[in-house]
């Protein structure tokens, strides 16, 4: 499957205008320095693939997941909820204390207090019966800010027993509390939650005694509300995406001495911390090593993780250049009857394992040196040239083995093969589903952002134990005169 081709550097581009016949076949390599002839070549390799199951992934996104569902074809179950924290304004104020209508209790006068759960799609059964529960987080226990916070976040440490309180109500997607609404310029569905009103009471008699608990979000939400977590114990059959929450508190204060009902708002923005947490039950046939096919599953589920065979390509191409390495990955379609099947995640990030997290952790964006990123297009993902990681690969390995210009062959492998017992992930990378962001300005569409697939998407990847996937890689040398 191996060829060679000699090529002009300057001439390359101009052969396919001109026709060679006897006399003129040669004249090119006649005037051209030897130096600048150049070999090519191809090769083309087999990269064994595995499932890997993932405890976790980094929870940075906007949008919380809210539900459980079965997957129809696979029969995995995910089950989401979050923990939301509530943005205020800076320096809030509230009406005077003298011209608030107070209770017979002491405390202002409230009529409502609920919440407004905001959902920008679903999946699943429409008809459905769920139950949500809020509970109250404990502003002794606040989620800090700056913290990287990963799905796998338990709610249990941020709520006490018997502090705070807690409200359930039942949903359908078609409820009648379902109905649409528009809010930041965009039609939502919502989805309301009834509080007691006398944790209106006391919220608003927090400002009255503390105004200073109120003059940025950080202060309110260690002193006055932590936030809620929100979750549907025991229900599954729908899973609903949440952009944010409002929090609304309707009291009452006299104007021109006749008592009127206002309300103040707070919601749960990227200005503050929203964090799904994310558990799912895996079958087993989905991760078994000998299947001849791969999965990919979000939300947090299930990777592809691959082995790139760097000794392989590099053999016999110790000085060439690694010019072009083009990888192919086909889908497989659904084979769910269900008009529920999950759709194929839009983006794949292929990342070295060994830079997974920091990707993630620290926002970058695909270098095409040890990250690439391929969109899902005609039921495939193609990487057109993953090069760098092989060249990245094996610098690694050389500079973390302390191989030597001066070492001999037999010492540069007994140093590898040291290094490479200690390191087993240093020729392994891994197929995440991935959330691209764009910014489009004059007609150009440039990347902003990658986040981790929060969206439930699942597709079936060739590749596996059998054969694996084709990596076809094109070679370049000076050649020898």
């Amino acid at each position: 499957m191996k060829f060679i081709a000699y090529t002009l550097v300057a001439f390359a581009a101009l052969s396919s205008f001109f026709s060679c016949d006897e006399d003129t076949a040669l004249i090119g390599q006649s005037i051209m320095p030897k130096k600048d002839l150049i070999s090519t070549s191809q090769d083309t390799f087999y990269v064994k693939t595995t499932s890997i199951a993932v405890d976790s992934v980094l929870a940075n996104t906007s949008t919380s997941l809210l539900g459980s569902i079965i997957d129809p074809e696979t029969r995995a179950t995910t089950t989401a909820g979050f923990l939301a924290q509530f943005n205020i304004l800076e320096n809030t104020t509230f009406p005077k204390k003298d011209s608030l209508v107070w209770d017979t209790d002491g405390l202002p006068k409230v009529d409502s207090v609920y919440m407004y759960m905001y959902v920008s799609s679903y999946y699943g059964d429409s008809l459905r019966t769920m139950k949500l529960t809020v509970q109250e987080l404990d502003t002794a226990k606040v989620m800090a800010e700056g913290v990287k916070y990963y799905t796998n976040i338990s709610p249990a440490q941020y709520i006490t027993d018997g502090v705070g309180i807690q409200a359930s109500t039942t949903y359908s997607v078609h409820d009648d509390a379902l109905a649409s609404n528009v809010a930041t310029g965009t039609a939502y569905h919502y989805l309301r939650i009834n509080l007691p009103k006398s944790f209106g009471k006391r919220i608003l008699n927090k400002y009255y005694e503390q105004p200073a608990y109120f003059k940025n979000s950080q202060l309110f939400l260690r002193h006055v509300l932590a936030g809620f977590h929100f979750s549907t114990p025991g229900s599954v059959g729908t899973m609903l995406q949440v952009p944010f929450t409002t929090l609304n508190i309707h009291f009452q204060y006299k104007k021109k001495n006749v008592a009127t009902s206002v309300y103040t708002q707070m919601a749960s923005t990227e200005e503050v911390i929203q964090n799904t947490s994310v558990s799912s039950k895996i079958p087993a046939h989905m991760l078994d090593a000998n299947n001849d096919f791969t999965y990919v599953k979000s939300p947090a589920s299930i990777f592809t993780e691959g082995t790139l065979p760097i000794d392989n390509i590099l053999d016999g191409h110790a000085s060439d250049s690694i010019n072009n390495a083009r990888l192919t990955i086909r889908t497989y379609n659904s084979t769910a009857t269900s008009t529920n099947s999950l759709n194929a995640p839009t983006h794949l990030l292929l990342v070295a394992k060994s830079n997974m997290h920091k990707f993630f952790e620290e926002n970058r964006l695909p270098n095409n040196v040890n990250s690439f990123l391929a969109p899902l297009t005609n039921g495939s993902y193609t990487y057109s040239n993953i090069s760098g990681i092989i060249s990245y690969m094996r610098q690694l390995r050389d500079t973390g083995a302390q191989i030597a210009n001066t070492d001999t062959e037999a010492q540069k492998a007994s140093k590898r093969s040291l290094w490479e017992s200690q390191n087993l992930d240093w020729n392994k990378f891994v197929l995440i589903p991935v959330t691209a962001e764009y910014s489009i300005t004059k007609e150009i569409k440039t990347l902003r952002r990658i986040r981790h697939s929060m969206g439930l998407n699942s597709v079936k990847l060739e590749g596996g134990a059998g054969k694996g996937l084709e990596l076809n890689v094109m070679y370049s040398s000076f050649k020898n005169q």
